[in-house]
């Protein structure tokens, strides 16, 4: 066989392609969302940079908000600054499940005099969950997360 008078049709061919190729790919992109910002992207960012507020106040506090898991009687005490009256602490736990959002629940604060909040833990299904510490005393807000293993 004589291939030297074939070679421009491979040519033409691997051209073809290309630009179908290419053409193909157009298509898709004009077709892909590529929202980088949000439309209240100023909104947004305020809210931010509010929330690093609210986490550097916690940090700042003169001893950290505690929380110890008693796996014995199902429970977790919750053990806020002795700074803060507890009467003026106002704020949420959220128990939040990773794994399945429905499972989230959200517990209001109500502390005893000694600055400290007992919580069942019976309705919790075992495994990771994130708490997720709101609170606020006299204007100032505060949050802070951790990690809670329920077995």
């Amino acid at each position: 066989m004589n291939y030297s008078k074939q070679w421009p049709v491979g040519i033409a061919i691997i051209y073809v392609f290309f630009v179908l190729l290419l053409v193909a790919f157009i298509i898709f992109s004009r077709f892909q969302r590529v929202d980088l910002v949000t439309e209240d992207y100023y909104d947004q960012e305020i809210k931010y940079q509010q929330q690093i507020n609210r986490i550097e106040r916690a940090q700042s506090l003169s001893e950290p908000l505690r929380w110890i898991y008693n796996k014995q009687e199902e429970s977790l005490t919750v053990q806020f600054p002795p700074e803060f009256d507890p009467i003026k602490v106002r704020g949420n736990i959220l128990f939040f499940r990773p794994s399945d959002a429905k499972q989230d629940k959200l517990v209001a604060l109500n502390l005893l005099s000694d600055g400290t909040q007992l919580i069942s833990t019976e309705n919790l299904t075992t495994g990771y969950w994130k708490i997720k510490f709101f609170w606020q005393i006299e204007n100032n807000d505060y949050y802070k997360e951790g990690i809670l293993v329920v077995e």
